[in-house]
């Protein structure tokens, strides 16, 4: 995209894969209809054979796992072996690099949390410039990330409504990071899963 440009995410779930979004020039970013982003993969699953309930994925970053169901964003409770996997509902077990996983609803709405620690989903970088931000009605769905609000000293102007996930500052672990500029948060949320 180009500097003034504006780009409409269409109603979705979209995912985060250990990448880091920088918006280092004036951009709108605007959410049609229920936008949702979730940190991770959904990788596609296999029915493990002797089981009934039991489906696997390889993912080889990810260390926790969830499904979406309807609006809601249930957390997977870790299990000790592929038979507890079988007995218990959206709980998963991990070896190496191959998850199973209990599916309460819909196997493709299980998702596999990128290991993240670190990592921002989406920063604001004004130090190459005045960058003048706006996003709109965009929700992600983070997990490890903090919530802390704080304006540094180079942005000109943050201004939220309803907005609960902003950091500013030099810190790379939350779910936005604004290095400065002016920002415009409107509608946005995060939800800690």
């Amino acid at each position: 995209a180009s500097a003034g440009d504006t780009i409409i995410m269409l109603e979705g779930d979209y995912t985060y894969d250990n990448s880091f979004t920088v918006i280092n020039k004036s951009l709108n970013i605007i959410g049609d209809g229920n936008v949702r982003i979730f940190a991770g993969t959904f990788p596609t699953k296999t029915k493990e054979e002797g089981y009934n309930y039991v489906w696997s994925c390889t993912r080889a970053s990810g260390n926790r796992v969830f499904e979406i169901i309807g609006d809601d964003v249930v957390r997977y409770t870790q299990v000790e072996s592929v038979a507890d996997v079988e007995a218990n509902v959206c709980s998963y077990y991990k070896s190496s690099n191959t998850f199973y996983v209990h599916p309460a609803v819909d196997k493709d709405k299980v998702f596999i949390g990128v290991s993240d620690n670190g990592k921002s989903y989406m920063g604001v970088d004004s130090t190459s410039g005045n960058v003048k931000a706006y996003i709109a009605n965009v929700s992600i769905y983070a997990y490890n990330h903090g919530t802390k609000v704080n304006k540094p000293s180079n942005t000109l102007q943050v201004v939220y409504d309803h907005v609960n996930w902003v950091y500013c500052g030099n810190n790379t672990n939350n779910a936005l990071t604004i290095y400065g500029g002016d920002v415009i948060l409107y509608k946005c949320k995060v939800t800690v899963v």
